[in-house]
């Protein structure tokens, strides 16, 4: 059931009861198997005025939950530092427009019963443009790995730009006259391209923008992909698979870029994100149509971000939305549990 409420004055922080009918069906045209109702109180937001972006004061309470929000209206990444007397509270990456949050509930609970605390919100990166890996191929000592069905070397394509060059395609062994695959074929990946290690918690909400060269001979298809496995051994992933599908054209350069954004953990077994890089084309079997990638390159632009609407949002800590135990879907190994 995908269903949403809306609240025209949520300070009021009054007491709802929800009712689910059993009548209501899902999109398969089941009906729930009783009506269901629950009570729960809104969480109350109160905004800071327009004037106060840089400094805001917080009286703490001990029985509440808060979170500090702010919007940011420009297409700036960065990360937001929130500072109490000099002393880091916690950081927010930051992905361009949108609204952000950070829980202040476990700082605050070392403080008093309504003493005000005052924070300051501010750019923790200086505006720049970093290369976070960059592949030329200007040497065979690259960082790519080549596919176990794929010939290739590092060479040049006819016009001299130094490329990872992909000959062939070999036949699978069952069928060691086609000529022409159905399914793509991994002609290399790169590991790790965003960062030697992988993802963390403090890399969530950063931006980074990923982009190659590719000179083919022929007109074929290719996808080009950041994986979504963190864990192979474990069944576990991140479930944000990155995959594009292009057609390239004869004897001509063709550019690729995309976006990807670390975006926030939706289960908590998933401790990090390892993205690799991997390219596949649909292969020619044994006919010399080579095709070239170079220049492989994932950069990250940080600029300075308008924030505004800062606000706080407060409400019991033993409250919760939907109820207890109703609403947990986790992941343990696929397939999917509920």
């Amino acid at each position: 059931i995908d269903w949403k409420l809306e609240f025209k004055n949520p300070a009021t922080a009054k007491k709802y009861t929800l009712t689910l009918p059993s009548d209501m069906r899902s999109d398969n045209q089941k009906k729930i198997y009783k009506n269901y109702s629950f009570e729960f109180t809104p969480p109350v937001l109160s905004y800071f005025p327009s004037d106060s972006n840089e400094t805001i004061k917080i009286v703490k309470t001990s029985d509440e939950v808060h979170m500090l929000t702010f919007d940011i209206t420009n297409d700036a990444s960065n990360t937001i530092g929130v500072y109490h007397n000099e002393n880091l509270v916690g950081k927010v990456n930051t992905s361009g427009k949108g609204g952000y949050s950070l829980d202040l509930t476990e700082y605050l609970s070392s403080y008093k019963e309504s003493e005000e605390i005052t924070l300051t919100l501010k750019s923790e990166r200086a505006d720049t443009k970093e290369t976070i890996f960059f592949e030329e191929f200007k040497n065979a000592n690259n960082s790519v790995s080549i596919g176990k069905r794929s010939e290739a070397e590092t060479s040049h394509t006819p016009d001299g730009t130094p490329a990872l060059k992909v000959n062939r395609f070999k036949t699978v062994t069952e069928h060691p006259t086609e000529e022409f695959y159905s399914y793509p074929t991994a002609a290399f990946w790169c590991d790790s391209i965003i960062k030697d290690t992988a993802l963390t918690k403090d890399d969530m909400g950063r931006k980074f923008k990923i982009s190659l060269r590719v000179f083919d001979t022929v007109s074929r298809y290719i996808a080009v992909e950041l994986n979504h496995c963190t864990s192979m051994e474990n069944s576990i992933a991140d479930y944000n698979r990155t995959c594009y599908n292009f057609i390239t054209k004869e004897n001509e350069w063709m550019e690729i870029s995309f976006d990807y954004t670390a975006y926030e953990y939706m289960y908590e077994e998933v401790e990090n994100h390892r993205k690799t890089l991997s390219i596949s084309c649909f292969g020619r079997g044994v006919k010399d149509t080579p095709i070239y990638f170079t220049d492989i390159k994932v950069t990250e632009e940080i600029s300075s971000p308008n924030i505004e609407k800062i606000g706080l949002l407060t409400f019991k800590k033993k409250e919760t939305i939907l109820p207890d135990g109703k609403s947990e879907i986790y992941c343990a190994k696929s397939p999917w549990s509920k």
